[in-house]
């Protein structure tokens, strides 16, 4: 998941958005919408590359939980490829596919912007993602 990725910047921040984005990526692939919520900042953008833009924690709320029962019997693989960090910042870049038993589903590139809060907690304050033609399965070959 992280082993090919460029990493820039400060290491232990990139280390922290990482292990965050493990626990938001558990929590997504098992549908737990309360441990979901735990991960995002109350600010929170979501720019989707099949939605409009999301934004605050309670319309991100409303907007996964739309969401999640068309993912039934999905799970997200994520790829980074680049990671940077600064002091209080981290931002993960990476390629997300949903696989079925059916095979692969979609997939697209994702910018996750990571930012320390007052009590030390990382949070997920911007997530862009996009669906370019050459996010594939062959990318998790």
């Amino acid at each position: 998941m992280f082993a090919d990725s460029k990493s820039y910047g400060n290491l232990g921040s990139i280390a922290a958005a990482r292990a965050t984005f493990l626990g938001w990526m558990k929590a997504f692939n098992d549908r737990d919408i309360d441990a979901l919520m735990s991960y995002y900042d109350v600010n929170i953008v979501v720019r989707p590359a099949t939605s409009s833009q999301v934004v605050g924690i309670e319309a991100v709320r409303a907007w996964l939980r739309s969401l999640l029962p068309s993912l039934t019997g999905t799970t997200m693989l994520y790829k980074e490829d680049f990671a940077f960090g600064g002091e209080d910042l981290a931002v993960l870049i990476g390629t997300f596919l949903f696989e079925s038993s059916n095979g692969p589903g979609p997939a697209g590139r994702v910018a996750l912007t990571y930012r320390r809060d007052g009590r030390g907690e990382w949070k997920l304050v911007f997530d862009v993602d996009n669906n370019p033609p050459d996010a594939s399965l062959e990318l998790f070959r």
